[in-house]
């Protein structure tokens, strides 16, 4: 099995089709992890902020309690 960790955009559709891949996979090839930051966030990451996807904490609670269905 071969597991992919992929950047978060933070989108309920990003997570519909993330999911319609996993469960379409016939090789054992599935999305496991997702991964992102936030602008402003203490550590410091490799993207530019202007580029980081802007959203609230609550947005991004939302998005994290969605991805764990």
């Amino acid at each position: 099995m071969i597991n992919f960790s992929v950047p978060a955009n933070y989108t309920k559709n990003q997570l519909v089709e993330l999911s319609k891949l996993n469960n379409e996979s016939v090789n054992g090839r599935r999305i496991k992890e997702l991964y992102g930051s936030m602008p402003g966030a203490p550590v410091g990451t490799i993207r530019p902020a202007a580029t980081l996807p802007q959203i609230t904490e609550t947005e991004l609670l939302d998005y994290i309690t969605d991805a764990k269905k």
